[in-house]
């Protein structure tokens, strides 16, 4: 069980997230969900129990563009009394921009403050419950971040302040630096990428939980290919083959071989792969963000709740995941230029431990 402090209550997490990151058109432009098709998608997972929904101001086509789109998708769910802020947290990044140029991190007190300003108001939303950093400019000091973020937890703009793609070593800075300004309990979780098959940020794992926050992954089905492998075989349109290298053509083929041997052990369990997949995840102790476009999906992701994974299964998932070795790096070179921290991290074998911890 997660909990989440909100204006000072401590809320019960449902057990999985929807993130918003495909339904930006991140992976590919005709993905992207205008208000009115957005709004069936929120409707649905608050219906189901999902209380945590995750967006950021780079997602979509422009700054702000999801953001704005999830905005009125909200309002018009609070008129219908089917959305309070008092029980469904809202997440947003800030201190990445992306341009004709590229990406750019930007984590100067006036970027972080004007851009969680502009989110509030994007999201139409009394404050934020969750604003994450999105990505951390190695040349701004942590403690510095943290003054400012503790400024927004004052101003009553941002409830509570997370990081994302950060080193132990950044995080544990970050705390000392909000616990100075008496905040550090408003500090919450961590964002990472995490998975069956990369595990990358396993010491960030034990860190959230060492430490009483919560590990957000993402990419628990590493951007759409831990599916069905009929699906996974086509050929993916968008930037999964340019950003991922385990989605390029050539990787994807080779990597066919573990994801039927994946779906074959699902197939014993009564269960797809995406929902063997999320219970794995679950199982590890951190808390999945589903990033979806469709409700049917978000149906079955669902379903994944159901699914109680023994000692024998998480023993075999590894199995599989060590005789049937996945080809290609989790992100491309540029990914790895905005997050140093993380993408310099080795894949942590059972039983290995890391040397020093600081290279987390």
């Amino acid at each position: 069980m997660h909990l989440l402090n909100l204006r000072g209550e401590k809320i019960k997490l449902f057990p999985l997230a929807l993130g918003l990151y495909s339904a930006g058109g991140a992976y590919q432009a005709e993905d992207r969900l205008a208000p009115d098709q957005l709004l069936p998608l929120v409707e649905a997972a608050i219906k189901m129990g999902v209380n945590y929904i995750d967006t950021a101001a780079v997602y979509g086509h422009s700054i702000g563009d999801n953001e704005r789109c999830l905005g009125k998708v909200l309002s018009s769910l609070a008129r219908a009394g089917k959305f309070n802020e008092r029980n469904i947290v809202i997440g947003t990044k800030c201190g990445l921009e992306f341009s004709v140029e590229g990406a750019r991190v930007k984590n100067s007190r006036t970027d972080i403050a004007s851009s969680a300003q502009k989110s509030s108001l994007n999201l139409n939303v009394n404050h934020l419950g969750v604003l994450w950093l999105h990505r951390r400019d190695v040349e701004t000091r942590v403690e510095e971040i943290a003054e400012t973020f503790a400024d927004l937890i004052q101003k009553g703009i941002a409830a509570n302040v997370g990081l994302s793609e950060v080193g132990v070593e950044t995080a544990e800075k970050f705390k000392r630096a909000l616990a100075v300004r008496g905040l550090a309990d408003r500090f919450v979780g961590i964002q990472g990428e995490f998975s069956i098959v990369n595990r990358h940020e396993q010491c960030l794992v034990d860190y959230c939980k060492d430490n009483n926050l919560v590990f957000f992954a993402y990419g628990t089905l590493v951007h759409g290919y831990l599916t069905d492998p009929s699906y996974a075989a086509k050929s993916f349109g968008g930037i999964r083959g340019i950003f991922f290298p385990q989605l390029t053509e050539e990787n994807r083929q080779k990597n066919l071989i573990f994801l039927h041997k994946l779906a074959e052990f699902a197939k014993s369990k009564g269960c797809t792969v995406p929902q063997l997949c999320l219970a794995w995840a679950m199982a590890q102790g951190v808390f999945p963000l589903i990033g979806t476009t469709k409700v049917a999906h978000l149906e079955e992701n669902l379903k994944s709740l159901q699914i109680k994974l023994t000692a024998e299964d998480l023993a075999e998932i590894e199995h599989i995941r060590v005789k049937f070795p996945v080809y290609g790096e989790r992100g491309s070179k540029k990914l790895a230029e905005l997050a140093p921290e993380v993408y310099s991290l080795k894949f942590l074998e059972v039983g290995q431990v890391f040397p020093d911890q600081s290279i987390c």
